[in-house]
C-alpha cells in the first residue's frame, strides 16, 4: 500500500476527517512504531559496490545497523572506532567500525574491490502519494490500526474507540511477530548488530 492509500484506510476505519499532512504524520509515526517493535526480516537489506582505495564508504542514509560487511573476499567483524587507529605492529587485524556514517574497514583495500554491506534499514518515511513504505502490504492492516488509535489520541478523537483499536493493533502485532520471526529455542532470534 502507499501513502494514499493507507491514509485513506486510516480515515475510512477510524471515522476521522484528517487533512493530507495530519494523516501523512500518523501514518509515518505508526510506520517508525511497528518498525521498532521487532527485528523485522524485510527491514533486513544489502547494499553492494565498489570499495574505494581509501579507509571508508558511507553507508546509505536508510542504514540503521550494520550487521555484517564484506570486501572482497574477506568477511569483517565490528570493532571500536578507536581500536581502527591504533598501530597493530606485526599483528594481522581486520574489522570494520562506524562513525558518522562513514563505515572504514582495517586493512583498508589497496585497490577498488567489490563489498557487499548487510544492514537494518530504518523505515521509509512517506511523502508523496505513491511512496511505499519497506513494511509488506500483508502486514498494513497493523499499521492501519495503530495509525487509527494514535489518529483517536489526538484532540477530537475518542479516546475509548482509541484503546479499542489499540487491542486490535496488539493482536496483528501478535501475528505478525508469529509469521514474520525466525525462531531458535522459544526465543525470537536476534542477531548482533552495530548501531549507528
Amino acid at each position: 500500500m502507499n501513502l494514499a492509500q493507507l491514509r485513506s484506510a486510516v480515515g475510512s476505519q477510524s471515522g476521522l476527517a484528517l487533512s493530507s499532512a495530519a494523516g501523512t504524520a500518523i501514518v509515518n509515526q505508526a510506520l517508525r512504531q511497528v518498525a521498532a517493535e521487532a527485528d523485522w526480516p524485510w527491514l533486513d537489506l544489502e547494499e553492494t559496490g565498489t570499495w574505494p582505495a581509501t579507509e571508508t564508504t558511507t553507508l546509505a542514509a536508510t542504514a540503521k545497523a550494520v550487521r555484517s560487511v564484506k570486501v572482497g573476499d574477506l568477511r569483517f567483524d565490528p570493532m571500536p572506532e578507536q581500536d581502527a587507529d591504533l598501530d597493530w605492529g606485526e599483528r594481522i587485524v581486520k574489522g570494520y567500525s562506524v562513525a558518522d556514517r562513514a563505515l572504514r574497514v582495517v586493512p583498508q583495500p589497496d585497490e577498488d574491490t567489490a563489498y557487499t554491506i548487510w544492514y537494518v534499514a530504518y523505515e521509509t518515511t512517506l511523502a508523496a502519494d505513491d511512496d511505499e513504505p519497506l513494511i509488506p502490504d500483508a502486514h498494513a492492516d497493523a499499521v492501519v490500526l495503530l495509525a487509527c488509535s494514535m489518529a483517536h489520541d489526538r484532540p477530537g478523537g475518542d479516546a475509548k474507540a482509541g484503546e479499542r483499536f489499540m487491542s486490535r493493533y496488539a493482536l496483528a502485532l501478535a501475528a505478525m511477530i508469529r509469521t514474520s520471526q525466525p525462531k531458535r529455542g522459544g526465543q525470537l532470534a536476534r542477531s548482533r548488530r552495530d548501531v549507528i
